[in-house]
């Protein structure tokens, strides 16, 4: 099923967000790569991402018609606690218990 342009628009923003957070609070980059392929699978839309110590590269959008996102974001010590809330949060994201 399409996506609305709001939808695709909430779900790029939630998505971005959700990559920085996750970069912030230390997680390994195998993980962010799994996550994000999930998250964005379920919001129904195309996302790559790309990580490095002080920048995350994101190809993100509808299949086509992707735009390319540079986000500078410092990798940050593992935060367990806080990548608990976070995965949280996901979990219902994919779950569709909660909406971006």
């Amino acid at each position: 099923m399409k996506n609305t342009k709001s939808q695709t628009s909430n779900a790029i923003k939630f998505s971005l967000q959700l990559a920085k957070m996750l970069q912030e609070n230390g997680i390994p980059v195998h993980r962010m790569e799994d996550t994000m392929s999930v998250v964005c699978e379920k919001l129904n839309i195309t996302g790559d991402f790309f990580t490095s110590p002080r920048t995350i590269f994101a190809s993100i959008g509808e299949k086509d018609n992707l735009q390319t996102h540079l986000i500078k974001s410092s990798y940050g010590d593992f935060n367990l606690e806080k990548l608990t809330k976070i995965d949280s949060v996901v979990k219902e994201v994919v779950k569709s218990i909660i909406n971006p």
